[in-house]
């Protein structure tokens, strides 16, 4: 009996490890990238977004760049042009829960 209990024991323990990473793993994965990423980049992206997004008529090139600067921005936690359904931001479900968390490790792997 005590097997039993030591295997179960074990299994929670292995579950809530897997749920605290899935929880805190973005957060704590965006964090770092902001840290190795210098402030004067962060401005450079910045400024080429703004200039890029105000360019009219946008191009294939253009709108490559700028997309590809928005994935960097969201990998380290800094949101522009977000463009998502809010009323999954609002709501405290566990299925706007688990669609808040998938967002932000997609986010992370800059997807």
């Amino acid at each position: 009996m005590t097997n039993r209990r030591r295997s179960i024991l074990k299994s929670a323990i292995y579950l809530l490890a897997a749920v605290v990473l899935f929880v805190m793993g973005p957060p704590f994965g965006k964090a770092v990238l902001r840290t190795f990423t210098s402030d004067s980049t962060i401005r450079d992206w910045r400024a080429e977004f703004d200039r890029l997004d105000q360019i009219f008529p946008r191009v294939h090139s253009n709108e490559e760049r700028r997309l590809e600067i928005i994935y960097k921005m969201r990998q380290r936690g800094i949101r522009i042009d977000e463009g998502v359904d809010e009323s999954i931001d609002h709501n405290n479900t566990p299925y706007t829960m688990c669609v808040r968390v998938w967002r932000q490790w997609n986010e992370l792997f800059g997807r």
